[in-house]
C-alpha cells in the first residue's frame, strides 16, 4: 500500500447500510400490518441476504416472498419455512418445486388452466397457490374482472388433490410512476377496490380465499389495509432511489451507500460507465454497464 492510503479505504464496489435505519423501516412495516390486523409477508428481492433476513426473524416475521425458486431454495437453506414465490410458475422447474415443497410450505404463483394441470400431474408435496391478477399494471395475470377464466382456474385447482388455492394476488407496481402522495392513493383505491370485488365474487365458493398485495410505494404512503389481507413490500427495507426521489417516501430514512467505481465519462451521451456489485450470497460482478446522472 503507499504512503498515505489508509488500510480501509473501498477500493471495489461495496455495500454499506446503516443497520440501525434498516431496523427501524423493517420495525415500521411490522408495525403497520399489526395495526391493520394483516399479514407482513415482505419480499426478499431486495436485499436477498440471509443477515439481513435475520433482522426480518427477530421483528417477528415468519412468512415471506421470493422471485424465484432459486432464491426461495436459499432462504429455506437459511430456515424460512414460508415462502411465496411471487413469480408465474416456470413448470420446467418441477424438480426444484418439488424439493422444496417437500422441505417448506410453498405457495405458488398461477394464471393458467395448463400450469395447474401440469402441477397437479407433477407434484409429490402439497402446495398453496395464489392466482396471478392483474388489477390495472397491464403487464401480466388474468385481468381482474375476466370471471370466467377465474372460475376455469378455479374450477381445475379444485379438483386437484396437492394444490390449496390461497387467494388472488396483486402488485400495482404502477405506483412506482407516482410522482405524489394522492396519485399513490388513487393507483392503491382503485387497484384494491378490483381485488375485493374479484374476492366478493368467489367468497361463497371460497370463504377462506384472501387478497395479497405488494408495492413498497402504497404499503409505505397509505395507512389503512383494511380491505386487503396480506401486504408483500419489499424495498422499503433499504428505501430506494425512485421511491425516494418520485414519492417522498420517509426521504430522511435513506440508509444504504453504493459503492461503484467510474470507468469511463461518456460526453456525447451524457452517461457514466460505471463497475457494481450485486451480493446475494454469491456476488455477481456487473461491470461495464451506462447509467444515466
Amino acid at each position: 500500500m503507499s504512503k498515505g492510503r489508509k488500510e480501509n479505504l473501498i477500493i471495489v464496489p461495496t455495500l454499506v447500510l446503516d443497520e440501525v435505519k434498516c431496523r427501524n423501516n423493517i420495525n415500521r412495516m411490522v408495525e403497520k400490518a399489526v395495526a391493520n390486523k394483516v399479514i407482513f409477508r415482505p419480499h426478499f428481492k431486495t436485499h436477498q441476504s440471509a443477515e439481513i433476513g435475520e433482522w426480518f426473524r427477530e421483528a417477528g416475521v415468519k412468512k415471506i416472498t421470493a422471485s424465484s425458486l432459486r432464491m426461495a431454495k436459499y432462504f429455506a437453506d437459511a430456515g424460512w419455512k414460508d415462502i411465496l414465490v411471487a413469480f408465474p410458475v416456470n413448470i420446467l422447474e418441477i424438480d426444484l418445486i418439488n424439493q422444496l415443497a417437500d422441505k417448506i410450505r410453498l405457495s405458488l404463483l398461477v394464471e393458467s388452466v395448463e400450469t395447474v394441470e401440469f402441477l397437479s400431474e407433477n407434484l409429490n408435496s402439497d402446495i398453496d397457490a395464489y392466482i396471478k391478477t392483474d388489477s390495472g399494471l397491464l403487464r401480466t395475470g388474468v385481468k381482474w374482472d375476466d370471471y370466467n377464466s377465474f372460475s376455469e382456474i378455479l374450477k381445475t385447482i379444485s379438483g386437484s388433490g396437492r394444490i390449496n388455492f390461497k387467494g388472488f394476488l396483486t402488485h400495482a407496481g404502477n405506483s412506482y410512476k407516482a410522482r405524489n402522495r394522492e396519485e399513490i392513493n388513487r393507483i392503491h383505491i382503485e387497484s384494491t377496490s378490483r381485488m375485493v370485488s374479484l374476492k366478493n365474487h368467489f367468497m361463497n365458493d371460497f370463504p377462506g380465499l384472501i387478497i395479497s398485495v405488494g408495492d413498497t410505494p402504497t404499503c409505505s404512503t397509505i395507512d389503512n389495509f383494511s380491505m386487503v389481507d396480506e401486504i408483500r413490500p419489499g424495498n422499503f427495507v433499504f428505501y430506494e432511489f425512485v421511491p425516494a426521489a418520485h414519492v417522498g417516501v420517509w426521504l430522511n430514512k435513506s440508509l444504504r451507500t453504493f459503492h461503484s467505481m467510474l470507468l469511463k465519462y461518456l460526453p456525447e451521451i451524457q452517461r457514466l460507465e460505471v463497475s457494481g456489485r450485486v451480493n446475494n450470497g454469491a456476488p455477481l460482478d456487473t461491470q461495464g454497464f451506462v447509467v444515466g446522472y
